[in-house]
């Protein structure tokens, strides 16, 4: 059953795109969203206020300095403009945050393909205001000098190679999931109706709250239960309408997708009365304490056409979190969207191509501030990760080297080591030895070679000038200090 139950809720997950049903209101929900959706391009302006209510509990074990970064956050209102085009993915925005303290702070953004670009001065402003320690912010504004755009390849790169968002076809794509959810409503979700959708002032809202999310999430549920292999139908046509690079973006194949949907399908035919029963039990357990724990959580969101070219497309979220022990302890995020759409005029931004350095080459040029290595003592392994006081140029990855231990002491290969602190070896063939060359100047790392790599002990490293601490007590670990 839990086997079947999970292939159910993956379903669930996909045709959530299904939701405006074919009732009236729904459909014009949807008709707006894929009129804005499909938009070539355009301009907008608006507004953004989020709020947080930490509960006392929470607060409880953070220090001063954390309950500071808190409190800075707790109201915040943003106003922004900005510009979209579809055929290239590109966004730019340009927000001003207003902090409880009254302080304006700006962030500039560009988004384009994979590429991400903050501007380099209001990452300083940010760091300034939220606390950051003025050695970083030093050490920050050090490494951006000559720079104005951060290309913040570093993060988009945990995700893999996405490359592929540079060659997908934005345009088809948009319309491919719009023609799919139409025909979702016209095939296998039919008869779905949901109470969602409302008539409002120029346009419609969807809104869902603490007292319709159960119903309605009962009611999409059963009724996809009921329909699944109409609906897996519907997913393999559009499925085979994609392009190749949206399944690459995702590091699937299409061929898995579509025997996964016939596994559904298959899952459904296997599905008895009695597990229809077991899973409505759920559901109803779950009504009975979602009030409890949800009690004023509402999300909604408006779309309207105020014009020829012009639209209004708005968000509103509160989710209030309680302690079922406590009624008076809660946490509570609310989010205020606001936005004004603008597509009568050509638009004149361009995506910088001046200015712009990224983490990546920063990084390649920067000697690390910090090396801490950690020892597995078990598979003879050390794991060592270069750290900076410009905490942008930071990252979780680690590299692995294998130690070699003779007589009570533990090396490691020099070049793999060195090179971790951006410093250039070089190998003697006539002396048969390696050398650390620093601004033309040769320093000869003692150590061993084997199966031709040079090992070395972490103390040659102080020859260059940094600091080695050694700490037994936890577990082994060597920092390596410039």
């Amino acid at each position: 059953m839990k086997k079947k139950i999970t292939l159910l809720l993956l379903a669930l997950c996909l045709s959530f795109m299904a939701l405006a049903g074919c009732s009236a209101e729904g459909n014009e929900y949807l008709k707006l969203s894929k009129e804005i959706g499909s938009l070539p391009q355009y301009t907008y302006e608006g507004s953004l206020d989020m709020g947080f209510n930490f509960p006392e509990s929470m607060l409880q074990d953070i220090d001063e300095e954390g309950k500071a970064a808190l409190e800075a956050i707790r109201n915040i209102h943003a106003t922004y403009t900005g510009y979209y085009e579809l055929e290239k993915g590109s966004i730019y925005m340009d927000m001003e945050y207003t902090l409880p303290n009254a302080q304006v702070v700006p962030l500039r953004i560009h988004m384009q393909g994979k590429q991400i670009l903050l501007n380099a001065q209001d990452l300083l402003t940010f760091m300034t205001t939220f606390g950051a320690s003025e050695e970083e912010i030093a050490a920050t504004a050090e490494l951006l000098q000559d720079v104005q755009w951060l290309d913040l390849d570093s993060i988009t790169s945990i995700y893999g190679d996405l490359d592929i968002l540079n060659s997908i076809n934005y345009v088809q794509l948009n319309n491919s999931m719009y023609a799919f959810i139409e025909q979702l409503n016209a095939s296998s979700y039919k008869d779905y109706q949901p109470t969602v959708f409302s008539k409002k002032d120029q346009g419609y809202e969807m809104k869902l709250d603490d007292e319709n999310m159960i119903p309605v999430l009962n009611e999409f549920v059963t009724y996809t239960i009921n329909h699944l292999k109409p609906i897996g139908e519907d997913f393999k046509n559009y499925i085979a309408t994609l392009d190749d690079s949206v399944f690459a973006l995702m590091n699937i194949e299409k061929e898995d997708m579509l025997a996964a949907i016939d596994q559904l399908a298959e899952t459904n035919n296997a599905i008895t009365l009695e597990d229809l029963k077991e899973l409505q039990a759920t559901f109803d357990e779950i009504a009975k304490e979602l009030p409890t724990y949800l009690d004023g959580t509402e999300i909604s969101s408006y779309v309207a056409k105020t014009g020829e070219k012009t639209y209004e497309n708005n968000a509103y979220m509160i989710l209030t979190i309680h302690d079922p022990d406590n009624s008076a302890e809660y946490l509570q995020m609310t989010m205020d969207i606001k936005m004004n759409l603008d597509a009568s005029q050509e638009n004149t931004f361009a995506f910088p191509t001046e200015g712009i350095q990224s983490v990546t080459q920063l990084t390649n040029n920067k000697l690390p501030d910090h090396i801490f290595c950690y020892w597995t003592w078990q598979d003879n392994t050390v794991f060592c990760n270069k750290t900076y006081v410009a905490s942008i140029l930071n990252n979780s990855r680690f590299d692995t080297m294998a130690i070699n231990a003779i007589d009570g002491y533990n090396y490691l290969p020099m070049r793999q080591l060195a090179e971790l602190f951006g410093e250039q070896v070089e190998w003697d063939q006539t002396a048969q030895k390696a050398y650390v060359v620093r601004d033309g100047v040769k320093t000869e790392m003692v150590g061993f070679v084997e199966n031709g790599v040079t090992y070395v002990k972490l103390r040659e490293f102080e020859k260059l000038g940094f600091t080695v601490n050694y700490d037994p007590a936890n577990g082994g670990s060597v920092t390596i200090t410039k």
